[in-house]
């Protein structure tokens, strides 16, 4: 079946194929960006938690070094 718009002659099968072809290439290029960009989001967010993890262990680490460092000092001034 054909038809004929102006002197365009058009055949519905290649139209149908390819307004398939573009409706899949649309929505697989949406998910892909979301997928990106929300992927990209949620590592953003894991990497930060890891960060403020690590920085809350090693102030823990450093203020214990210090208070080990004013026993050492308490029993030098303590003992001559």
């Amino acid at each position: 079946m054909t038809r004929t718009i102006g002197k365009l002659r058009t055949s519905i099968r290649p139209t149908v194929v390819a307004v398939f072809f573009l409706a899949t290439t649309l929505t697989a290029a949406l998910a892909i960006g979301l997928q990106y960009y929300f992927g990209q989001a949620m590592a953003r967010q894991n990497a930060a938690k890891l960060y403020t993890a690590a920085a809350a262990s090693i102030s823990k680490e450093l203020d214990n070094i210090s208070n080990v460092n004013d026993n050492i000092m308490a029993l030098l001034v303590d003992n001559p």
